[in-house]
């Protein structure tokens, strides 16, 4: 039975680092939209872009915080079991 939990667990830890790499790759996407928005020619026309990409980078960093917890539950329960 130990071993069908450390698997468990260790799956758990498995999602939350998909989750995380998830959660990077958004707020690599959203940084790099942000920084293009800065160039001074898109503000006069894409101001609600602007929002759009500061949205999803605060939901991608959202998403970065979930996956670091799942992974540290998973990750911890697997490592005290050793």
């Amino acid at each position: 039975m130990v071993d069908v939990l450390d698997v468990l667990r260790r799956g758990i830890a498995a999602i939350g680092a998909i989750i995380l790499v998830f959660g990077l790759a958004g707020v690599i996407v959203a940084g790099g939209w942000l920084v293009w928005l800065a160039t001074d020619w898109l503000y006069d026309f894409l101001p609600p872009t602007e929002a759009s990409a500061a949205a999803l980078l605060l939901v991608a960093l959202y998403v970065v915080i979930v996956g670091v917890i799942i992974y540290s539950l998973g990750d911890l329960r697997a490592g005290a079991s050793e």
